[in-house]
């Protein structure tokens, strides 16, 4: 299914154009909701090459990670208010005191918000 022929359908939950798709979040759980698709068949209307993107990205964060590890075996990646950080041993001691003394490298770009579902 293309979203790009769904355009031919007047419907007010879409704001693209042939060459755009924009949807805010409200947008997108209409679609999801009216069984049209879900977000995953969005972002492949939207962008073909974003899974493959952010696969490849993750598959580098793993790569470097196992690299890590082969000279600090406790490494790990670590999300606090919102920035990713590479960790060369626990977040937290076992009294579950942060440990910010082993963050070796933070992101200054990327955001990530968490949560648990």
């Amino acid at each position: 299914m293309s979203l790009l022929r769904l355009t031919d359908i007047s419907m007010d939950i879409y704001d693209m154009t042939e060459k755009e798709v924009r949807m805010d979040e409200d947008k997108v759980l209409s679609f999801i909701n009216s069984g049209d698709g879900d977000a995953g068949d969005l972002l492949d209307d939207a962008m073909p090459t974003a899974a493959r993107r952010f696969y490849r990205l993750t598959q580098s964060m793993h790569t470097l990670l196992g690299e890590v590890r082969e000279h600090f075996p406790d490494a790990m990646f670590y999300s606090a208010n919102g920035k990713v950080s590479l960790l060369l041993g626990s977040s937290h001691n076992k009294h579950d005191q942060p440990m910010q003394e082993m963050v070796a490298v933070s992101s200054t770009q990327l955001h990530i918000e968490g949560g648990d579902w």
